[in-house]
């Protein structure tokens, strides 16, 4: 059994739904068929039981009542009338009490049967003689003038013959069945092959053309559709995420490139001549390092980049009241930046607790304070601002400086993108903050957004849901 499952594993999925579904289909209609021919069989058979009870009944009620008082019937009148009660491959026979027969009637019955010798008082049996089978039913009379039985044997031959032809017209149905259920069992499995095949091909395509290529969705609403529909989603994330690698890679490579060449320049200046000159010396060494400094900057944000993709389990993370956290780290920062005026209002009254990571929180409002001090002019001015709005807490951080096109909002949440490329890098900048802060703030449901007026001044808005 075993070996027969793991040769039914091992031939093709088209074959076994074909053979599945045939089978099961004949398997129904065999089951049937026999339940079917069961009960018909009994039905039958049953009626036959009764007839011959019937003519049983009839016979004894007659005799019964002619072997009355002052009833006299001459015995050929008596077979007459046996001969119109009885049936078609039947006999009557009339026993008196030493088992002689006194009457015998019978319509196309062929066989000389003994009599014999019934113990009870009416009953009925089947029985098999001579190749043939037959019902036997039989009543015992007694009345003043005579004591006796009422015998009637009926063939079964007729009955028998009726089932053997119910018996072929079911096998010819089966065979029928079994050529239907064949035919049945390949339109289905190709039914649920071909878009199989086709979602095969579509993905042998994907592997030879690459990523943009698509699925074909199916035309059906059915579970195809949903599967070509997920599978078509997925391939899009898979080609965006390759995307944003190559674009993270191109433009981390970009960016490394530039103070990697500094240095190099420098250095090579050092080798050539620079070293025996003590102003040119330092110079070189003191723009080495700044770079250096630099490339620390973005290899520790890129890695901070990195974390905020990773997934954070929601129970490992503890609910807290941000407005004091708010409150200590603006505090803080106004000590690093003297010369900005930092205000921070709070408009959140009682316990009102986001689901997000301390550290996290103060990590984004960081990045924002630290956007706002490299874009401000001569209004070195940064409101903070938290506030609740139906069931989010809104933090607010605006400054007044050079401001954001209309064209580079969307923009400024790419990574290494800059609004003002020469100011940022002056200012150490590597165009990752906001890359950072916006992923952050995806990870725990909520949102980020700019809103300015160019030359103006920004104000970016964070909200998180209040749990």
């Amino acid at each position: 059994m075993n070996r027969f499952l793991q040769l039914f594993q091992n031939i093709p999925l088209k074959w076994r739904l074909t053979f599945s579904s045939s089978f099961l289909m004949f398997l129904t209609f065999i089951l049937f068929s026999i339940a079917q021919y069961e009960i018909l069989y009994n039905w039958l058979l049953d009626q036959e039981r009764e007839a011959v009870i019937k003519t049983r009944d009839e016979v004894a009620a007659y005799y019964q009542q002619v072997n009355r008082p002052n009833q006299d019937i001459h015995i050929r009148d008596l077979e007459n009338v046996l001969l119109k009660l009885n049936d078609k491959h039947q006999v009557i026979r009339i026993l008196d009490r030493n088992h002689n027969i006194v009457i015998s009637v019978s319509n196309e019955f062929q066989q000389q049967l003994a009599p014999a010798d019934y113990p009870t008082i009416e009953g009925i049996e089947q029985f098999r003689y001579k190749g043939d089978d037959y019902l036997v039913t039989w009543e015992h009379v007694n009345t003043r003038s005579f004591q006796g039985t009422v015998e009637v044997v009926r063939n079964l031959t007729s009955f028998q013959d009726l089932i053997h032809i119910i018996l072929l017209i079911t096998i010819g149905f089966a065979s029928a069945t079994i050529l239907i259920s064949i035919v049945s069992g390949i339109i289905i499995s190709r039914q649920y092959i071909n878009p199989i095949k086709e979602l095969n091909e579509d993905i042998m395509k994907i592997k030879e053309e690459g990523f943009q290529t698509r699925v074909k969705e199916s035309k059906h609403e059915d579970e195809f559709k949903e599967l070509t529909k997920i599978f078509n989603e997925m391939l899009e994330r898979v080609e965006d995420t390759l995307q944003g690698q190559k674009q993270f890679v191109e433009d981390a490579s970009h960016e490394l490139r530039t103070p990697i060449a500094v240095i190099d320049g420098h250095l090579s200046l050092l080798n050539r001549w620079g070293k025996h000159d003590p102003e040119v010396l330092e110079e070189s060494l003191e723009v080495c390092k700044t770079e250096i400094n630099r490339l620390q900057k973005l290899i520790v944000e890129l890695l901070d980049l990195t974390r905020s993709e990773a997934v954070i389990e929601e129970i490992d993370i503890k609910p807290i009241e941000i407005t004091e956290v708010i409150e200590q780290l603006t505090k803080s920062f106004s000590v690093l930046h003297p010369e900005f005026e930092i205000t921070c209002h709070t408009e959140v009254f009682g316990h009102q607790q986001v689901q997000i990571s301390k550290h996290h929180l103060e990590q984004i409002l960081l990045i924002l304070l630290d956007n706002a001090v490299k874009y401000s002019l001569e209004d070195q001015r940064i409101n903070v601002k938290v506030l609740k709005e139906e069931n989010s807490i809104v933090l607010e951080v605006k400054d007044y400086g050079i401001g954001i096109s209309h064209l580079e909002k969307e923009k400024i949440f790419h990574r290494f993108y800059r609004v003002d490329k020469a100011r940022s890098r002056d200012m150490g900048g590597t165009g990752l903050g906001l890359a950072i802060a916006k992923r952050l703030v995806k990870k725990y449901k909520g949102t980020i957004s700019v809103s300015n007026k160019e030359e103006v001044g920004s104000s970016f808005i964070v909200k998180f849901p209040i749990i």
